[in-house]
């Protein structure tokens, strides 16, 4: 068993030996602090979420000192394709029903995206906005936004890379389609 400490409590963990999960990777996001605690009623620590996407349920154990921590669910990231398989991956991944999507794009982990329509054409970018830019001093809030089908001519039955600002206002170019790798998880 292993103890834990969130905001200067100490919990005791006990992962079992069936955990879906690997223990020292899970143990060495807990102990640099690589998660979310979220609270209950209470304002006591009620579970938490790890940056690689474990979710852990605190549970009170009147025969432990502190609170075991069990695992819920595992949710890990899967890569399914490119923003160029699109139709397909929407088709075996229905998004907001069954998956959640995610991707890669200037950043090393993916992120969660938001798909959107209008009156014509798609458009996919991330939920979060993030630093853009090379230079820390000059860094800007944005996003990456790719269309296909929107009014303009650059995206007529293609897909078409932009940078937008905090405003959605393009910006900063376009790198063309771009590389915008697309990962699901359950819901």
């Amino acid at each position: 068993m292993d103890i834990l400490e969130i905001k200067g409590e100490s919990y005791s963990v006990n992962f079992g030996l069936d955990a879906p999960f690997v223990h020292d990777v899970l143990w060495k996001q807990l102990q640099n602090g690589e998660y979310t605690v979220n609270l209950n009623k209470q304002k006591e620590p009620s579970e938490i979420i790890t940056n690689g996407g474990a979710l852990l349920k605190l549970k009170r154990d009147s025969g432990d000192i502190g609170t075991k921590i069990s695992p819920l669910s595992l949710k890990p990231w899967v890569n399914v394709g490119t923003i160029l398989d699109y139709d397909k991956i929407s088709q075996n991944y229905p998004f907001l029903t069954e998956y959640e999507w995610g991707g890669i794009y200037n950043n090393k982990n993916p992120m969660p995206l938001m798909i959107m329509g209008w009156n014509r054409g798609i458009r996919v970018l991330f939920r979060d906005f993030y630093p853009h830019g090379d230079n820390p001093i000059s860094l800007h809030i944005g996003n990456s936004m790719w269309t296909r089908d929107t009014d303009d001519s650059e995206s007529k039955g293609v897909w078409k890379h932009r940078y937008i600002n905090s405003s959605y206002a393009v910006c900063c170019g376009s790198n063309g389609v771009g590389g915008l790798s697309i990962y699901v998880r359950k819901l």
